[in-house]
């Protein structure tokens, strides 16, 4: 039985089915925060013994402290740099008449901004999932801050990250919000603080939120070291020393009860990206500035970014949101004119509430320890109030306050952190079925794999299946009962709002029967699948593939360590350096071998002919130099992320003439290239697009004296990048049509044009030193293609797809991706957009992600010749390896899942992995279709 429609179509379902399996652990593995309580009132802390205090007897404390409160979050800035704010200097605040405490705040990964407003705003550590709704942040709608400002009377201003508005901006009087110019690090924070003078002589708003994000913008291209960095700091001192003046000048109501927050959402690596767990992401500073602070106090101490939540609910007098988990700063609080008694009253209505969350979220709360310790707390102050109820300030009352003091810390930390702990909940189920399915996944693979087809070389082919069994059609059968089993769980899982399997007892007749069945028919077919593939190994086959077979396990399995999934770029440059020089080294030998045959063949062969297959030879080396330059060029993994690089070296001021050749330079070597791969009519034709996508890169980077050459400014900068997505858009479309139009031999010149299309596309995206990158791997990819063309008649199409996978992703770590969110740079994705559009905004950020992969995939796809059987084989042979390496890091992060580095190096990997497996199945199912149809 031959390779067919049936055997393209399995394909197809085993990607269909590999995509799903990763949806379900996705669904599983990662915590979805249940439904909180309700929304905080001043009812919730009415409660109470009849021999302690009741909250009504202290409500007074706990009143409103301050009248004006102006929370300033600058995007982006780390710990390290609050020490270029010279209005922190205490001569500065003894001018203004005001004090400052400041701490370091600690956020939790993921270290974006949609999360860690959240976090800020509701003190609850959001889901790990948020990271993807960074990017399209909708109205939230339980309680915060902002909500509990607004249903206290309070008006609300912001001016900043349009984030706060797509969050909470029903409840602002006034807000302005920013777009995301991403490029752009100027106007950004001039549109927030053109605002100051005029808001602040108002008096129609009790809290105003300044986000001002230059400083992030500024760290996502050029670092934080960036000469450009410390004048951006002074300008945010600047506003600092602004608002505290206005706020003074003002009056703000009695003169001195205003309160000024400085913070940030984030930090950022040494790189200048955020979004991991390193120290330079999560450090961040806070600091509250007010006349009510009795003297400064600048500490090393670490709090964390959601204890600002109580914090700041006490000063301005209202609840605390019902499922903050913080702890009250207690820095802050000794710094307030508080009483003794005061102070413990606070810890007390934190204590309260982080118990009603204990009591809410952990099953038999009652016997938690940490609910102990909050009950023990409670008691020894309730005693203390007894026993010194009119002798407050004496010294054996002193001393009786330190201990409960130190009680209710030590146990609202411990809550604090249980809380957290109980909200992380996995779906065993989905968990355990997506590793089922994925085993599935590779075992049909395996069998397709172990196939005599695959595993001849390409000259050589067999259509004959040598083991006896029509495998095609039972593998078929095996995958189409594993879709249908998806499907059948697709519409259970329909029916549960908790994320659990509806019983089939409870289900519908035709569902459980439709279950039932699909169970059945997949446990025989998966059976049948499993003796096919065991069968096609036991012929010998094994033999031909077992190199290749076991650097696939051996690096699979290298991913069950965190050390190497931080690394795994050093692994896979190794296998792509070995498998480029043995390369070489079989082409030389090969060219070497016909030019002595032809010598002693005829005596008449000059010399100048011998030489010039020598100069050949010395060619096969042009890509291995090349990608040995270009895997230099950006830093990545962890422990070397931070260390200089030769893009970093290229963009010192110093060496600006340089960076303007290399740019030329590489670009010219690129359009060369467009005419090498796809002739010359499809490289005019989008010559027009790389030309803007140069453009754009030399005025928007400021690329040494070439930004004065093109003249363009902010408007158009961004009117550059929608003309070359119009001019992409028509090029597609007259792809389309071509592929459309009954003349058969415009399909191949539609194919070059959406190829070329999407090199432009990439171009565009990419930040200013990784242009570059691109245009060194086209040229790397052209003569390693032209390398591989010499000698691919005499290998197995198994073992290219394993070089072509490896190269891949030695393309993606080249342009400076890893396995962390610190290397995601959201700032492409919004390239030339000015306003959030998601499904751009998405699509962008994909391309820039796997421009590598994609460049040398659709460069050596092509390899595989015309015929469907050996496309077939090829892509049957990537998809094996993707899902074993899906199921390896799948299987390992949900057995290691209470490891201490799951949320930081597991969890983002396990993302990485599903991102390439759409990748591969979208450039698998782009293969077939065109090979199947055209």
């Amino acid at each position: 039985m031959g390779w067919s429609i049936g055997t393209t179509f399995s394909l197809l379902s085993i990607c269909y089915l590999l995509v799903y399996s990763n949806w379900l652990y996705l669904l599983g593995f990662f915590p979805q925060k249940p439904p909180g309580l309700p929304i905080a009132s001043w009812a919730d802390y009415s409660e109470g013994d009849d021999d302690s205090e009741s909250w009504t007897s202290f409500r007074p404390a706990y009143g409103r402290q301050v009248r004006r409160t102006v929370l300033m979050v600058v995007d982006g800035m780390r710990r390290d740099m609050i020490g270029e704010f010279p209005t922190l200097n205490e001569e500065n605040l003894a001018r203004r008449r005001c004090n400052a405490v400041s701490l370091a705040a600690l956020a939790s990964a993921p270290t974006v901004t949609m999360p860690r407003i959240k976090a800020m705003m509701t003190g609850d550590i959001p889901a790990f999932v948020d990271f993807f709704s960074n990017m399209d942040a909708g109205q939230f709608s339980g309680d915060s801050l902002v909500r509990q400002w607004y249903n206290s009377g309070m008006n609300i201003t912001m001016f900043g990250d349009e984030t706060w508005g797509r969050l909470f901006g029903d409840k602002f009087l006034r807000h302005d919000g920013v777009s995301f110019l991403v490029n752009e690090h100027v106007i950004v924070d001039l549109n927030v603080s053109r605002h100051l003078e005029v808001e602040l002589k108002q008096n129609d708003w009790q809290v105003m939120i300044l986000h001002f994000g230059g400083v992030d913008h500024i760290g996502h291209l050029y670092g934080p070291f960036s000469r450009l960095m410390p004048g951006k700091l002074a300008e945010m001192d600047a506003n600092l020393a602004a608002v505290v003046d206005g706020l003074r000048k003002s009056g703000g109501g009695s003169g001195d009860d205003w309160l000024v927050v400085l913070t940030s959402d984030h930090g950022q690596s040494d790189a200048g990206g955020h979004g991991g767990p390193t120290l330079e992401e999560v450090s961040t500073p806070l600091v509250f500035i007010s006349p009510m602070l009795r003297k400064n106090k600048r500490t090393n101490e670490n709090v964390k970014q959601i204890d600002l939540t109580p914090s700041l609910a006490f000063l301005t007098g209202v609840p605390i949101p019902s499922m903050s988990s913080g702890v009250m700063i207690w820095p802050l609080l000794s710094s307030l004119s508080l009483s003794k008694q005061d102070q413990l009253r606070i810890l007390n209505a934190n204590s309260r509430q982080l118990s009603r969350i204990l009591e809410f979220s952990v099953p038999d709360h009652s016997s938690h320890s940490s609910y102990i310790g909050l009950s023990r707390a409670q008691g020894l102050h309730n005693k203390w109030v007894n026993k010194y109820k009119n002798s407050f300030e004496s010294e054996p009352a002193l001393n009786a306050f330190e201990k409960v003091r130190l009680e209710y810390m030590t146990s609202l930390e411990e809550a604090s952190s249980a809380i957290t702990e109980s909200l992380t909940t996995f779906n065993t189920t989905l968990v355990y079925l997506s590793i089922l399915f994925g085993i599935f996944v590779v075992f049909n693979l395996l069998a397709l794999v172990g196939s005599p087809p695959v595993l001849k070389g390409r000259c050589r082919l067999s259509h004959t299946s040598h083991i006896g069994v029509n495998f095609n059609n039972v593998n078929h059968l095996a995958v189409c009962a594993g879709v249908f089993l998806s499907s059948s769980c697709l519409l259970m899982l329909a029916n549960s709002a908790t994320r659990e399997f509806t019983a089939l007892s409870d289900s519908t007749p035709v569902l459980s029967w439709a279950t039932v069945v699909a169970l059945t028919v997949t446990a025989v077919s998966s059976c049948n699948t499993v003796v096919i593939a065991l069968r096609a190994f036991s012929v010998g086959n094994v033999s031909r593939i077992g190199a290749e077979l076991l650097v696939m396990t051996v690096y699979c399995l290298f991913l069950c360590s965190t050390s190497f999934i931080e690394e795994e770029h050093q692994t896979v440059y190794f296998l792509a350096t070995t498998a480029l020089v043995l390369m070489t080294f079989e082409t030389a030998r090969q060219r070497l071998l016909v030019s002595l045959t032809k010598k002693r063949d005829d005596a008449e062969v000059d010399a100048p002919n011998i030489e010039f297959r020598w100069r050949e030879i010395a060619i096969n080396v042009l890509p291995l130099a090349l990608f040995r330059h270009i895997r230099a060029w950006n830093q990545t993994g962890n422990k070397w992320l931070s260390y200089p690089d030769i893009g970093d070296w290229l963009l010192l001021p110093e060496n600006s003439t340089l960076h303007s050749f290399v740019f030329l330079l590489s670009s010219a070597a690129l359009l060369i290239c467009l005419v090498l791969k796809f002739g010359r009519v499809v490289a005019l034709s989008c010559s027009g697009a790389v030309f803007l996508a140069v453009g754009y890169h030399v005025s928007a980077y400021k690329i040494g004296s070439l930004s004065e050459w093109v003249g363009m400014d902010d408007l158009g900068v961004s009117y550059a990048a929608y003309l070359h997505y119009y001019l992409l858009l028509l090029l597609l479309i007259v792809s389309v049509v071509w592929v459309i139009m009954p003349s058969s031999h415009l399909v191949p010149r539609a194919a070059s044009f959406f190829k070329a299309s999407l090199l432009a596309y990439s171009l565009l995206l990419q930040n200013q030193q990784d242009f570059i990158v691109i245009c060194g791997l086209v040229v790397t990819s052209e003569s390693l293609r032209r390398l591989l063309d010499f000698w691919r008649d005499s290998v197995s199409p198994f073992r290219y797809s394993m070089i072509v996978s490896v190269l891949g992703r030695a393309a993606f770590f080249a342009l400076g991706n890893s396995n962390s969110f610190t290397t995601v740079d959201i700032q492409t994705a919004y390239t030339g957009l000015t306003h959030h559009y998601l499904p751009l905004v998405v699509l962008n950020l994909f391309i820039t992600m796997f421009a590598g992969p994609l460049i040398v995939y659709l460069d050596h796809l092509k390899l595989t010749g015309s015929s469907r059987s050996d496309l077939d084989q090829m892509t049957s042979s990537m998809l094996l390896f993707r899902a074993l390496s899906c199921v390896t890091v799948l299987a390992c992060s949900w057995f290691q899942r209470y490891h201490i580095m799951t949320w930081t190096v597991f969890s983002p990997k396990v993302i990485y992995e599903c991102g390439w497996a759409v990748f591969d199945v979208a450039i698998v199912i782009f293969m077939c279709l065109y090979r199947q149809f055209f």
